[in-house]
This record gives structure tokens, C-alpha cells and sequence, in this order.
């Protein structure tokens, strides 16, 4: 099947899993990322397949991106309902704009935010990471 017409569908994801163990040539992956919704499949499909992938060895941790804080959190419900391995990590939105994480995500569901490069400039600015080398400059430089 054509990449662009790929989906949440168990068939689906259980194929990609296959895939890209064999491109990776390894028989197992640590951290297994879901990316975004598939509006075509519910998240209970999706989810029960992703269960049996892990039960199955094929990963060790499930982190999922591109979701809305509240449908990681219905994620983690669903999960945390059927006894599933369940996300512990995310990567979304988040800034000093959009903290939905904050209240919705991370207390409720013990889930860590993993940070992407892009999104993490205003994290890393807002916790002292980022620091002008000269004073009335705007070069800056990022510590890690």
C-alpha cells in the first residue's frame, strides 16, 4: 500500500511496525512512536493493536505526538481502562501560550514530555538554558 494512504488501522500499523523493525534491522525498538490521530480508525483499534505489538516484544516504551493534549489524555484512558501499555511519553504543543499539558496531560496521566527541537526554544528560553553571549547582541547560545 502507498505510504500516503496508510492509517491507524491495525493492518496498518502492525505492517509499519514490521517495516521499519526490518530497516532498522533490530527486533525491537525502545521508545515506539504514534503519530497523530487517524480520523478513518478509532483509538480503540489503533491502541489494541499497539498492545499487541508491545506484548508481542516488538518495543519497550509507547510515545505518542501530534495529539491534542485532551486526546492524549483520552488515549491514556482508554489504556489505563482495558490494562494496555500506555504512552509515557508525548511530544505536542507546548509553550507559554499553550500549557494544556500542564492540566490536562502530565498530573493526571504521569506522562513526560519529550521535547522537539522547534518546541523547545521557548522551554529552554523560559528556563534559563538560552543566554546571550554579549550583553546587546542577539546571538544565542543554547547549553544543554
Amino acid at each position: 500500500m502507498d505510504k500516503e494512504q496508510w492509517t491507524h488501522s491495525p493492518e496498518h500499523d502492525r505492517e509499519n511496525m514490521r517495516l521499519s523493525l526490518k530497516a532498522l534491522n533490530v527486533k525491537k525498538v525502545g521508545m515506539r512512536y504514534l503519530h497523530g490521530l487517524d480520523p478513518t480508525t478509532p483509538y480503540i483499534d489503533t491502541l489494541r493493536e499497539v498492545n499487541n505489538l508491545y506484548k508481542e516484544g516488538c518495543f519497550d516504551k509507547l510515545a505518542i505526538l501530534d495529539y491534542m493534549a485532551w486526546e492524549a489524555a483520552q488515549s491514556c484512558e482508554v489504556c489505563e481502562a482495558h490494562d494496555w501499555v500506555k504512552p509515557s511519553g508525548y511530544q505536542g504543543i507546548y509553550n507559554s501560550l499553550n500549557r494544556t499539558i500542564e492540566a490536562e496531560l502530565i498530573p493526571a496521566h504521569g506522562i513526560r514530555y519529550v521535547l522537539l527541537h522547534e518546541q523547545s526554544a521557548g522551554w529552554r528560553l523560559l528556563h534559563g538554558c538560552v543566554h546571550a553571549r554579549d550583553r546587546g547582541k542577539e546571538r544565542l547560545e543554547v547549553r544543554s
